[in-house]
């Protein structure tokens, strides 16, 4: 989450839920809920 924070902090846009990488829905969920937000992904990070 201190990332999210960081590029707020910094006048950025982020988004942060905890999602199964493992998860084909769970992902899809995630990028739904993305373009939900923001309308577009420039870009997405997975942290296994």
């Amino acid at each position: 989450m201190k990332l999210k924070e960081d590029i707020q902090i910094k006048g950025g846009q982020a988004i942060y839920k905890v999602t199964d990488g493992a998860s084909h829905e769970q992902m899809e969920g995630l990028a739904e809920y993305a373009l939900k937000e923001f309308g577009k992904i420039d870009v997405m990070v997975n942290r296994l």
